[in-house]
């Protein structure tokens, strides 16, 4: 019998702990690769499937499941989120499907029996990371966030001072504002509505290690249980992810431009970044969502992020250029689409790729012919050295037929 999900919606799930198990496991705890814990229990068996049950719980709920503090059947019947998962394993095919049922759809010849309780040491459950924000996401149906900073007081480590704390969360919303616009620009919604439904609030600033709790202001989810705002910490969590990584981090950003219509993502970024830079501050963020398979935590060393500042600021320094040439023609390579020209004047030569719209006129070019080329300079961040390189693009190429008088200028 299969008794653990995998390739489903749930994500990658790991066992925590089993509970009851008679030819295999019959009820279980697991949790996926965003510490989100799920109540699995077997329902139903056939020779072709196995039938099964997922509910998402809180830490604190599993943990009054496990003790018998909640019963099996009110703990299915009175679950923190409104949707369950039945989750089918099918022999014939040896994958597992999944479908969402709503609580008043859910079948009671499923449920435990009433005055069915566990009996576990409250003790031995598995230490869980993250699990107040996912608790507060699932109980609150919100997106929950910290912000894990690093107070640069060793003599006061439960204090942040109010000037950096200020410049953190005031660069914090805008970046999160743009990540929004083009992370959810594809789903029809205009930029005042998706700035709008990508707000946080901020709910409390906890000791310990010094964080500031946050929660959406709404959460309307897709048709997939994806939110607006959702979507927006998802794409911050890639950009942390990516780090000083130059080719990813340009790659990121120009997906960026394209989405949203201009260049202020790589500004916001690099404006969040220094506020965390000029107070002397990493980032830890930890991140609750109801969206099965969303959230996690990620981390950025104050090291990390001053290499990262560095990369942004070079690509932010980075301009697409065209200008025209007259030039004689080296090379023109129509099977690997390469061109060579040089400059009349100052003998500068320039090589690079034939774009598409310059191929019909690189098909009938002839080698020492002169022409008037139209070329697209590139600056681009080499990966290995993070230096600047330049690539060229041949975007048009135009026989050139000078007046009488300058022909022979052009020819010595």
């Amino acid at each position: 019998m299969e008794f653990l999900a995998a390739s489903t919606i749930l994500g990658t799930l790991e066992v925590l702990e089993i509970y009851i198990q008679y030819n295999g496991a019959r009820l279980l705890a697991c949790k996926n690769q965003a510490s989100q814990i799920f109540l699995a229990l077997w329902v139903d068996e056939e020779d072709d499937y196995d039938l099964w049950l997922y509910m998402l719980v809180s830490l604190d709920r599993l943990q009054s499941i496990r003790t018998g503090q909640i019963s099996l059947h009110q703990a299915f019947c009175e679950p923190e989120s409104s949707l369950l998962y039945e989750l089918t394993y099918s022999y014939i095919h040896s994958e597992w499907s999944t479908k969402k049922v709503a609580l008043e759809d859910l079948d009671k010849d499923f449920l435990p029996l009433e005055g069915t309780f566990l009996e576990c040491d409250p003790e031995t459950l598995p230490v869980i990371s993250s699990q107040k924000v996912i608790k507060n996401a699932i109980s609150k149906t919100r997106e929950f966030v910290n912000l894990v900073l690093q107070p640069p007081s060793n003599r006061y480590p439960n204090e942040f001072p109010v000037s950096g704390l200020g410049g953190i969360l005031a660069a914090f919303q805008p970046l999160i504002d743009q990540l929004s616009i083009g992370a959810n620009k594809d789903f029809g919604f205009g930029i005042k509505e998706i700035t709008k439904k990508s707000t946080f609030n901020m709910l409390a600033a906890s000791v310990g290690s010094f964080q500031v709790e946050l929660a959406s202001s709404v959460f309307e989810a897709d048709l997939f249980g994806n939110s607006v705002l959702g979507n927006a910490t998802n794409q911050l969590f890639d950009l942390i992810r990516i780090g000083s990584n130059a080719d990813e981090l340009q790659k990121f950003l120009l997906e960026a431009n394209e989405k949203t219509s201009n260049k202020k993502t790589a500004k916001k970024y690099s404006i969040f970044l220094e506020s965390l830079v000029s107070s002397g501050s990493g980032i830890k963020i930890e991140w609750g969502s109801p969206t099965i398979n969303r959230g996690g935590n990620i981390e950025a060393s104050f090291s990390s992020i001053q290499e990262t500042l560095k990369i942004i600021k070079k690509i932010e320094s980075l301009e697409t250029k065209q200008f025209e040439i007259i030039g004689r023609l080296f090379k023109v390579d129509t099977e690997n689409w390469k061109f060579g020209i040089t400059e009349l004047i100052d003998r500068t030569a320039y090589k690079g790729d034939i774009l598409e719209e310059a191929k019909p006129d690189a098909r009938i070019a002839r080698i020492s012919d002169i022409y008037t080329a139209l070329i697209c300079e590139i600056p681009e961040i080499a990966p290995t050295t993070n230096d600047i390189k330049i690539q060229y693009k041949l975007l048009a190429l135009n026989a050139y037929e000078p007046p009488n008088n300058l022909f022979n200028l052009l020819e010595s």
